[in-house]
């Protein structure tokens, strides 16, 4: 998601970013005294947290600021929650479902255990520039670091998830005399 203008006036400029719990807005205006009062604030709902202010004495000085603050909020993220749940377990084989921060994309781990540790992790794709980080976060919340076996890390990426609804249907048994099958269903 990219910054929008959404003023650029001789006494005012708005820039905006939308997420889909919050947005943070970048505001410019020229006061009294002749000079730029920069406000950098988080927006949800119906509450404001002010980020950042600065006051700066031309409109180039705040252009270049705004530019800053933009190429700033693109850097990598490098504290988030790692939320991880076990869905499956086996004496060899463990699946497990792990979501970031409050995120709604479900990533998806499977452990094999042999010889060495196999990891495969499926990643969503908007997660790739942290890959490194969520791959040491999963290593620390499963003790791997205590272990001094070796792992082979597999990361596999998707960018959209699909779902399949599948009406009920009450299952049959099929039975099979010579050449002959007959159909029962469980009613």
């Amino acid at each position: 998601m990219a910054w929008k203008k959404v003023i650029d006036t001789k006494e005012l400029i708005v820039f905006e970013k939308k997420f889909k719990k919050h947005k943070l807005k970048i505001e410019a205006r020229l006061n009294n005294n002749k000079k730029w009062e920069v406000y950098k604030s988080s927006l949800h709902h119906n509450s404001s947290s002010l980020i950042s202010q600065d006051v700066l004495n031309s409109r180039q000085d705040v252009l270049n600021l705004i530019k800053k603050k933009n190429t700033l909020s693109k850097k990598i993220r490098t504290k988030f929650n790692l939320n991880l749940r076990r869905i499956y377990k086996e004496e060899y084989f463990e699946k497990w479902s792990f979501t970031i921060d409050d995120d709604q994309k479900e990533n998806v781990l499977f452990l094999r255990f042999g010889e060495e540790i196999a990891v495969d992790v499926v990643l969503h794709e908007t997660f790739k520039r942290i890959e490194n980080l969520i791959l040491k976060k999963i290593s620390n919340t499963l003790g791997f670091r205590d272990l001094n076996d070796s792992f082979e890390y597999n990361v596999y990426y998707f960018s959209s998830c699909s779902t399949i609804n599948k009406k009920d249907q009450k299952p049959h048994a099929e039975i099979v005399f010579g050449k002959i099958e007959f159909g029962f269903r469980e009613d």
